[in-house]
């Protein structure tokens, strides 16, 4: 649904992600089974369709913690590199000084 603008926060999640990294398949998307389906449909314009599903639901920290496991072992992701984690539930403006912010932290993170 709709809060912000004619998008989802999701899709809106999603294009900013895409502001740093052009490369839809470098997301993957941690979801429940029940919002599985219709982030699907959400996200396809986007070309977005790697989804982690979540076997129970739990916290934050849990699900990250699931996400890097499944790309260690399933996406061969080595165990330094740096991924950027992005709740879904947040708006951020303006996009372009957080696509900055993130590029610089990136520098400091490869470091």
């Amino acid at each position: 649904m709709p809060l912000i603008n004619e998008k989802t926060l999701l899709q809106n999640t999603v294009e900013r992600i895409l502001q740093i990294d052009k490369d839809p398949q470098h997301i993957f998307i941690s979801i429940g089974t029940a919002h599985r389906d219709e982030s699907l449909k959400q996200l396809e314009s986007y070309n977005v369709d790697k989804m982690i599903t979540e076997p129970e639901r739990r916290n934050t920290a849990s699900a990250i913690a699931y996400i890097i496991k499944y790309l260690e072992d399933k996406e061969k992701v080595e165990s330094d590199s740096v991924i950027l984690v992005c709740p879904s539930d947040h708006h951020i403006v303006p996009v372009s000084k957080y696509a900055s912010c993130i590029q610089e932290g990136l520098q400091y993170a490869q470091e």
